[in-house]
Formats: structure tokens, C-alpha cells, sequence
């Protein structure tokens, strides 16, 4: 009977060590798989977060190559715009030396005294003396005046890529006469006359432009302060203008 007792404790005792190792295994891979399952969570939720940035990287990526390659196109397009211009503007002061040599050639029989020439902003400037072209207070053109005129017009049917504004300017001594009550209408006035002679010589009146200075643009920075000065600043200039397409197209801009 003993036996039996002691046998039956034993099987008991067994048993209830078992259960509880069993329940605490339980436990602990419930513990894991709990830990295990918010581990896979966390990272599906990383995965989530980092497939989204790549999402957004990959169409930064894509901006960004389409702004590269719109900016590479603007860059060639503007090497292309700049080497055009250097070749326009090379052509441009090949014209003006060319006009500069043609204008010497054509005033040759003329005496040298009274006019100069020079080249300023990529034009041609024919500056004359006021007493060469006209009689004191008058804006008729000498007879004397006609070789010049005829030469410079010459010149412009012989380049019809060149457009001319003569401008007419004086120095601050006042005039008031019945028909040039200041100096400004007998600049405009000499400037009219002498666009007249030129179209008359043959010009396209559609390249050539009026414009009277008046006392408003001296020769030099001496303005009227001394006799030579305001000699000087009685002149009429004949500005040569080449028109050199993209340039012209760029000054409009």
C-alpha cells in the first residue's frame, strides 16, 4: 500500500513539473511571437516609409533630368546665339572699316580740312564743319557742298545695308530770326536740307533720319568755353549705320 502511495505522489509530482515547465515555454513563445509579429510590423512599416521616399527620389530624379536636359539645350542654344554674334559683330567692324575706306576714297578730290572721320558704338561718324556745308545762319547747302554730298551718297547706293542719321548741332551762341527763332530749328533745318541733297543724289529716303541737336551735344568736354570749342561744336554729322541683322534684332529687344 505504501508502494502504491508513494508511487502515486510521484507520478503527481512529475506531472505538475512538467505542466509548469510546459506553461512557461508557452509563455515565453507567446512572448516571442508577440515580440516577433511587432518586430515585422515595424518593419513593413520602415519598408512602407522607405518605398515611398524612393518613390519620391525616383521622381526628383526624373525633374531633375528633364531640368538638365532643358537646361543643356538653353546652353547650346546660347553658344549657338553667342557664336553668332561674334560673327556678326566681326561683320559689323569689317563694314565699318570698309565704309571708312570708301568714304576716304570718295572725299580723295576734296580738300582735307573741315571734316574728319571715326569710328564710336559700332558706327561710322562724318563730322563736317558747318561753314564747308552752309553760309552763316543759313541752312541752304553750298554749291561747294555738292562733291561731299554727291560722294556720300555714293557711298550709300553703293551699301544698301547701311542706314545714315545726319544730325545737325551748333554751339550756344542764341540765333532768333523770323525763320529760326533758336538754334534748334537751324540745326533740324541743316539736317533737312542736307537728307534733301542726299535723296536728290539718288538715296532711299527710307535709310536716312533728321535730327536737329541744337547747343545740346558738344564736340568735346570743353562744351562752348573757348572760340575753337564752339567752332568744333558747329558741325553736321553724317552717322553711317550698318545693319547687321541679329544685332538689330537684339537692340529692338
Amino acid at each position: 500500500m505504501k508502494r502504491i502511495i508513494t508511487f502515486t505522489l510521484l507520478t503527481f509530482t512529475v506531472s505538475m513539473m512538467t505542466s509548469c515547465v510546459s506553461k512557461k515555454k508557452f509563455d515565453a513563445l507567446t512572448q516571442e511571437k508577440t515580440n516577433l509579429e511587432q518586430s515585422l510590423e515595424a518593419s513593413q512599416t520602415q519598408v512602407s516609409k522607405l518605398e515611398d521616399e524612393k518613390s519620391t527620389l525616383s521622381m526628383e530624379k526624373d525633374k531633375l533630368s528633364t531640368e538638365v536636359s532643358t537646361l543643356k539645350q538653353d546652353l547650346t542654344k546660347t553658344q549657338q546665339e553667342v557664336s553668332e554674334v561674334k560673327t556678326q559683330v566681326q561683320q559689323q567692324a569689317s563694314k565699318l572699316d570698309n565704309l571708312e575706306s570708301n568714304i576716304h576714297a570718295a572725299f580723295a578730290p576734296i580738300e582735307k580740312t573741315g571734316w574728319s572721320i571715326h569710328q564710336e558704338d559700332d558706327m561710322l561718324y562724318i563730322s563736317v564743319e558747318n561753314p564747308v556745308l552752309f553760309r552763316s545762319g543759313s541752312a541752304s547747302v553750298n554749291r561747294d557742298a555738292r562733291d561731299m554730298i554727291n560722294g556720300i551718297a555714293d557711298v550709300l547706293k553703293n551699301n544698301s545695308d547701311v542706314r545714315m542719321i545726319v544730325e545737325g548741332h551748333a554751339d550756344n551762341k542764341s540765333i532768333s530770326t523770323d525763320r529760326y527763332p533758336s538754334n534748334w530749328e537751324l540745326s533740324a533745318a541743316r539736317s533737312a536740307s542736307v537728307v534733301k541733297a542726299l535723296v536728290k543724289a539718288g538715296v532711299d529716303p527710307g535709310r536716312l533720319t533728321v535730327a536737329g541737336r541744337g547747343d545740346t551735344m558738344p564736340a568735346t568736354e570743353a562744351g562752348n568755353s573757348t572760340t575753337e570749342a564752339r567752332k568744333m561744336n558747329r558741325r553736321t554729322e553724317f552717322i553711317l549705320v550698318p545693319i547687321i541683322s541679329k544685332l538689330y534684332e537684339m537692340d529692338k529687344m
